[in-house]
């Protein structure tokens, strides 16, 4: 008898203590680009990648790393890295997993960093596990 009511506690503790995780799951793919710059209704926002969800905050000027379970791992502000008056409207335009050509560019970035393109022609990539972040320079 004591175990279905020891249970009934578990699962009531687990029900009244839950929270949503701080960013918005239904715009998480696994996929490994994410292109704010084609997608008008801005319906993807986080990529998860090695179990780690990178997120693009609602400002569109701020990347956040969460575990699964909605932890923060890092974040880093995009005015840190791109310290400049840049070409367009300020804001993340596109980030993906990797190195791939890129406006006819090829950027020294491996699969352990994320590729920033910030306003309209400014380049930089992210270290997934740290958060740190390196300008590559515009066009």
């Amino acid at each position: 008898m004591k175990f279905p009511v020891v249970l009934f506690l578990a699962f009531l503790y687990n029900s009244a203590f839950a929270q949503d995780p701080p960013y918005d799951t239904k715009k998480v793919n696994e996929g490994k680009v994410i292109n704010l710059a084609a997608d008008q209704q801005i319906e993807i926002q986080g990529i998860l990648y090695k179990n780690i969800i990178y997120y693009i905050e609602d400002n569109f000027e701020i990347i956040t790393a969460y575990n699964t379970d909605g932890t923060i791992i890092w974040q880093t502000n995009m005015q840190d890295i791109f310290n400049c008056p840049c070409v367009g409207k300020p804001g993340i335009r596109l980030i993906m997993i990797g190195n791939e050509m890129v406006c006819g560019n090829t950027f020294d970035v491996n699969e352990n960093e994320l590729f920033i393109i910030y306003a309209k022609h400014d380049f930089a990539k992210i270290n997934i596990y740290t958060g740190i972040g390196t300008y590559l320079g515009s066009d």
